[in-house]
């Protein structure tokens, strides 16, 4: 369902962005690309990397190419501390050369260059819509955590059960997957065990399998695609997770939803920094790539890679990422 989200005030517009994010993004530096009255794209960064004596200005220029190439720059520090948060919104402002509007939020209150305001605690229209904030950042990736406690030792032996079937061939896989995944989708789209998590998991293990993964989602299914690959990457071992961490993210930007797109790379790429998928996943992020073009994308793949394996070669990956997404209209 989509949903706009107007503001009239920067309060109200502070406002949105724990919708826009899904979570209350405190202690963060965000950065809004509005193209005439509507926000084109928003990316989030920890404040802290803005802070660090290390603060490198060109990297933090790349990560935010995606948004400065808009007509008119918001930037929004919202921090515990408004001295922190002025410095911050300052060194910000300096990194970018300019911005149109730099707005604090300490306390529950936006400051706008000339007055305070507070900042509503809840939007009516998101709240009908059903839209969800979480409390922070560190409870949106736990979406994407592995298994805890005694589901470990369950994770592991259906891994190494999975495993031993061995490679059947990239036609052979794939079949598999699919029949996985269309049961899955007819049978019980809420359950998902350990067993079945990890037989999928191995599917994907395979380039030629993604691929043809990868070229069946859109837009349309991304959201139940996702509930898919959260519920997979939520019952396998760290060494299955790489690869369904990358349709994990892939699946969360075509959603919408860069957040969590963020947190699959992130986990991903500390488990496997080379992995084809997820370094795809990235430089999608990074470069602001707008998931309507994702059939083109596909399209040309299957034009240039005629022989089965895995997709591109991506840039490495960098430490920091930023959160970007395809957002709300103010």
């Amino acid at each position: 369902m989509s949903v706009n989200l107007r503001a009239d005030s920067p309060a109200n517009l502070v406002a949105c962005l724990p919708y826009l994010f899904g979570f209350t993004p405190s202690q963060s530096v965000m950065v809004l690309g509005l193209k005439g009255t509507r926000i084109d794209v928003a990316a989030r960064i920890d404040a802290s990397v803005v802070l660090a004596p290390d603060f490198d200005q060109d990297a933090l220029r790349h990560r935010l190419a995606c948004v400065t190439g808009n007509p008119t720059m918001v930037v929004v520090v919202w921090m515990d501390d408004e001295a922190q948060a002025r410095r911050a919104l300052d060194l910000t402002v300096t990194c970018l050369g300019g911005v149109d509007l730099g707005l604090l939020v300490c306390g529950g209150r936006c400051f706008d260059g000339d007055t305070w305001a507070d900042v509503p605690g809840q939007i009516p229209a998101a709240e009908q819509a059903g839209m969800t904030v979480l409390s922070s950042r560190d409870v949106l990736a736990q979406k994407v955590a592995g298994p805890t406690g005694d589901a470990v030792e369950q994770a592991t032996t259906a891994w190494r059960t999975a495993s031993a079937a061995g490679d059947r061939g990239a036609i052979e896989m794939a079949d598999w997957a699919w029949t996985l995944i269309r049961d899955w989708l007819d049978f019980d789209p809420s359950r998902i065990t350990p067993e079945f998590a990890a037989q999928l998991a191995f599917c994907v293990q395979s380039g030629a399998v993604r691929d043809t993964v990868e070229a069946r989602m859109t837009m349309s299914n991304a959201r139940q695609y996702l509930a898919l690959w959260l519920g997979v990457v939520n019952q396998v071992p760290d060494d299955a997770a790489p690869a369904v961490l990358g349709l994990a993210g892939l699946a969360a930007w075509l959603a919408g939803d860069g957040a969590l797109e963020v947190c699959a790379i992130e986990r991903g790429l500390t488990l496997d920094p080379d992995h084809p998928l997820l370094r795809l996943v990235e430089q999608i992020n990074v470069q602001g790539v707008r998931p309507d073009l994702w059939e083109k994308i596909t399209a040309a793949q299957a034009r240039e890679h005629d022989d089965p394996g895995d997709p591109w070669d991506i840039a490495t990956h960098e430490d920091t990422l930023t959160e970007s997404l395809n957002p709300v209209q103010p």
